[in-house]
């Protein structure tokens, strides 16, 4: 009689109620990076799973489903993630987390390109100097001057279409 024992080695991290399978935690993955998790019911909270969500940074929650369990791929910035987080909540009010640490390698995509309309009674005129605002061409060379100016309290739309009220491109 031949045994045959074998033993595989998870890439999930569980904490026993949310458990990350993907990405694997101190791996190296390629933006856009596949998050794919899970979560059981709680032994403290019979009436089961409210929510899910993910924290790549701690406080920015990036995404949240009401499931016990998401596959969901999310552009990430390239860089390292050293508590990216998993956590669910029950519908007792509990939580749980589980963190692991990843490192975003890659480029991020290229903006897709966008056609605007001027701004016209008609509207038939195409915007040709329009432009996808990214952290990678918010610059001067793009825009020829930057400049901030704080706004205090609700404005209504058409304030800001008064003649003076104007910033020139090329």
């Amino acid at each position: 009689t031949l045994f045959l024992l074998a033993s595989f080695a998870s890439a999930s991290t569980s904490n026993g109620i949310v458990t990350i399978t993907a990405p694997a935690n101190g791996s190296s993955v390629a933006t856009p990076v596949t998050v794919t998790a899970n979560a059981v019911t709680p032994p403290t909270c019979p009436a089961g799973i409210s929510a899910m969500g993910i924290y790549p940074t701690a406080g920015n929650l990036l995404y949240k489903v009401s499931a016990n369990s998401f596959s969901r791929s999310f552009i990430l910035n390239p860089g390292k993630y050293p508590t990216f987080i998993v956590k669910e909540w029950d519908k007792c009010g509990g939580s749980s987390k589980v963190s692991i640490s990843i490192t975003v390698t890659g480029s991020l995509p290229t903006p897709p390109a966008v056609t605007t309309w001027g701004y016209g009674s008609q509207r038939n005129n195409v915007n040709a100097t329009e432009y996808i605002l990214t952290p990678t061409n918010v610059r001067l060379a793009t825009f020829k001057k930057m400049f901030s100016y704080s706004v205090d309290g609700p404005h209504i739309d058409s304030e800001w279409r008064k003649p003076q009220c104007r910033v020139r491109g090329n």
